[in-house]
C-alpha cells in the first residue's frame, strides 16, 4: 500500500471518528433538552420557547449525522438520504427561519394559533420556491464527482455513468422517470449543473415503435450527450450504432411506461454534422434544426 494511500485511509478513518463522537455528543445533549422540557412541564406547567427551539435544532442536527452514519454502514439499503444532502439543508434552513419567526412573534405578544399556522405555510412555501433555486453552484465546489451525486441525491436512483472530457452525465430516476444531472470539473473542484444548464437539442419520441431519442448538452463545458431509450420487448437486445462510432453502454431500469433499455454515450463537443443513428436496421437522421419530434 503506497503512502497516498494510507493517508487516504487514516483520514477516512478519522472523519469515521468524528461522526460517531459528533452522534454521540448530539444524543446526550438531546437527553438533556428531553429532560429539561420534562421538568419545565413538571414546575412551571409550559415549556419555554427557547428549549424547544434548541430541542428542534439538537433534533435536526442528531438526524443528520445520525442519518450519515446510518448511510455509511448500510449503503443501499434506505429510501431516505442521510447526512449534509441537497433537500436536507433547506429543511435544516427553513426550520432555522420557522423558529426565529416564533421567537419574534413571542417577543410581539402575538403567539396565537393563527399567525403560527400562517408562519408555517409562508416557510413551506419558502422550502419549495428553495428547491428550485441551487444557489450551491456559485459557492460550493466537491473534491470527487461521487460527493456531487451525494450531495444531490441522485447516488442511490442511478442508472447510469457517462464520462465526457471535463465533465460526467448521471442519469437516474425520479418519481419513476428517468432524469439527467451532469456534473463537471472545474478548478476548485466539482459542480452539478443547475436546469438551466442543461440544453435539450434534440428530442425524438416515436411512440410506434416505442423509442426515444434524447441528445443534451451542458451548456458550461459545451458537451453532448446521447440517450437511446427503448421499451424492453421479449428479452430483445436492440442493435445500435452511428456515424460517430459512439460507444453506447447499455442500461436496464423500470420506469412508469414499464421495462425499458437505455442505450447512452458521449458526442463531444460539437455537433455532428450529417448524423445518423442505426436503430435495429433503421436509418434515423438527425436534423438538428428540429429540436421535437413526435411520431405517431
Amino acid at each position: 500500500m503506497s503512502a497516498a494511500q494510507i493517508r487516504i485511509k487514516e483520514n477516512r478513518n478519522m472523519d469515521i471518528q468524528i461522526l460517531d463522537i459528533a452522534e454521540l455528543l448530539l444524543f446526550v445533549l438531546l437527553i438533556c433538552t428531553c429532560i429539561r422540557i420534562y421538568r419545565q412541564k413538571k414546575h412551571k406547567g409550559k415549556i419555554s420557547l427557547k428549549t424547544l427551539i434548541m430541542f428542534l435544532i439538537n433534533f435536526i442536527f442528531y438526524g443528520m449525522v445520525t442519518g450519515t452514519n446510518y448511510h455509511r454502514t448500510h449503503p443501499g439499503e434506505s429510501k431516505f438520504q442521510g447526512g449534509i444532502t441537497y433537500n436536507n439543508v433547506r429543511i435544516f434552513i427553513c426550520s432555522i427561519v420557522f423558529c426565529l419567526g416564533l421567537a419574534i412573534m413571542k417577543k410581539m405578544k402575538k403567539l396565537a394559533s393563527k399567525w403560527i399556522i400562517t408562519w408555517a405555510i409562508l416557510c413551506t412555501v419558502f422550502l419549495i420556491v428553495m428547491s428550485f433555486c441551487e444557489i450551491e453552484n456559485a459557492y460550493v465546489s466537491f473534491s470527487t464527482a461521487d460527493q456531487a451525486e451525494k450531495y444531490y441525491g441522485i447516488e442511490k436512483n442511478k442508472i447510469d455513468e457517462i464520462y465526457g472530457e471535463d465533465s460526467i452525465e448521471v442519469l437516474y430516476l425520479e418519481d419513476r422517470q428517468m432524469n439527467s444531472k451532469i456534473i463537471y470539473k472545474e478548478e476548485g473542484g466539482w459542480k452539478c449543473t443547475s436546469h438551466s444548464e442543461i440544453k435539450c437539442l434534440y428530442n425524438r419520441a416515436d411512440f410506434k415503435k416505442d423509442n426515444t431519442i434524447v441528445v443534451r448538452e451542458c451548456t458550461i463545458t459545451g458537451e453532448l450527450y446521447i440517450s437511446v431509450i427503448c421499451g424492453k420487448k421479449d428479452n430483445k437486445d436492440f442493435q445500435i450504432s452511428d456515424t460517430q462510432n459512439t460507444i453506447f453502454t447499455k442500461k436496464e431500469f423500470v420506469n412508469k411506461n414499464g421495462e425499458q433499455i437505455s442505450y447512452n454515450g458521449y458526442l463531444g463537443k460539437e455537433k455532428p454534422k450529417n448524423y445518423v443513428i442505426y436503430l435495429d436496421g433503421e436509418e434515423i437522421s438527425i436534423d438538428w434544426n428540429e429540436s421535437d419530434i413526435m411520431i405517431v
